[in-house]
């Protein structure tokens, strides 16, 4: 079997988390408990402080783009390459 590459990446912002963002990095949530459950405070945003910073880990098959985060109101802020 091919190895495959993966990034394990950091996004950390406030407001709405960019769900589009996961398509457009092909990338998913690192952990259901604490990164699935930050991605979906999104869409209960009474339950949450809008300015309140989160931090969000996702793992993906390509390396993030930094710029386009950003332009989202979010930035990596940590990544790692490893093979799987």
């Amino acid at each position: 079997m091919a190895k495959q590459t993966r990034w394990e990446f950091t996004v950390e912002g406030t407001g709405d988390f960019p769900i589009v963002m996961l398509g457009k990095d092909a990338c998913w949530p690192k952990r259901e408990s604490e990164d699935a459950a930050g991605i979906a405070a999104t869409f209960f945003p009474r339950r949450r402080d809008p300015n309140e910073k989160r931090s969000i880990t996702l793992v993906g098959v390509n390396e993030p783009n930094t710029p386009r985060w950003k332009s989202w109101g979010w930035t990596v802020t940590a990544q790692r390459k490893y093979t799987i």
